[in-house]
């Protein structure tokens, strides 16, 4: 585990219509510009850690327990875990921590992976205004993921847990089985977990992700992101104007890299892909100095 430093745990109470608190992790001055980092399954803010040392340098950090995981608020009821809710979140956290620019508007750098990836490619779609930068790493557009698999059934093999999540309680019990043995294979296995032997987990880092979901229930939240994937209509992918890079870990097992292009046709700026082939979809743990290295160019460069 890397040292953390000097960073700090907060919990922000974001009352909006759930009125719930959101635990993150914070470590840069408050007075420079907000990067905020959005985690994805099976993970919390842990996830992020690496990009919370790198980049404190020049920014507020804040690493994100997502709601329903870690020590932010869980509610009951798939409904607390749909879209719009997600994005309610995100909205909240930067007009709470954000800082104004000279003309007046909080803007934030955007950092997401996987699940977090997903809601961030959506709010700054939906909130350009708020988004100078966005920053996506092994996500995907739901609606793109939708269209890419009517093309692709290898990829709707790929997604197969997808649909396994769909189901009540089995899927609780069977990630639980044999002290959640199913989720410390999908982060440390040797054919999805993290590939860069310099980087495997610890069982100290494992069960940074694990004891989260030890209490009774703790998994009903997560899965219930995916629950809502097919319970009402979905989302439309928009034009995204806002600059944005892509870094995508060759070594995916989850998502194929061919749904890249499908990604990039929405783009109406900046659109930078990066692949790291050697990579798992935990490219921000797996390869985190090359992850970080990528998005100060990323950062530094003018649009």
């Amino acid at each position: 585990m890397p040292p953390m430093g000097s960073t700090a745990t907060y919990s922000l109470r974001w009352c909006g219509s759930s009125r719930l608190h959101l635990h993150y992790v914070t470590a840069g001055q408050k007075e420079a510009q907000l990067m905020l980092c959005l985690h994805g399954f099976p993970q919390n803010w842990f996830a992020l850690r690496y990009q919370l040392q790198e980049f404190k340098k020049q920014f507020q950090v804040v690493a994100l327990d997502m709601r329903g995981y870690g020590g932010s608020d869980a509610l009951r009821g798939k409904q607390h875990y749909q879209m719009e809710a997600l994005l309610e979140d995100v909205h909240g956290v930067i007009q709470v921590l954000g800082i104004k620019d000279q003309k007046g508007f909080t803007k934030c750098i955007l950092v997401g992976h996987d699940w977090g990836g997903a809601i961030a490619w959506e709010f700054a779609m939906n909130h350009p205004d708020m988004v100078e930068k966005l920053i996506i790493m092994n996500a995907i557009h739901s609606s793109i993921l939708k269209e890419y698999i009517a093309c692709h059934p290898c990829q709707l093999l790929r997604s197969s847990y997808v649909f396994m999540f769909q189901l009540q309680r089995l899927p609780e019990l069977l990630l639980s089985l044999g002290d959640f043995q199913l989720l410390k294979d999908t982060l440390a296995g040797r054919k999805g977990g993290i590939q860069n032997p310099e980087r495997f987990l610890t069982a100290q880092e494992l069960e940074t992700y694990i004891f989260g979901f030890s209490k009774s229930g703790a998994l009903t939240p997560a899965l219930d992101y995916y629950r809502n994937i097919f319970s009402r209509s979905p989302m439309q992918c928009k034009d995204m104007l806002v600059p944005m890079l892509v870094i995508w870990g060759g070594k995916d097992v989850y998502l194929e890299a061919g749904m890249i292009p499908f990604l990039e046709k929405y783009a109406r700026k900046r659109c930078l892909v990066e692949r790291i082939p050697e990579a798992s979809h935990f490219v921000s743990e797996d390869q985190p100095d090359k992850v970080n290295q990528l998005i100060w160019s990323f950062l530094q460069d003018s649009d």
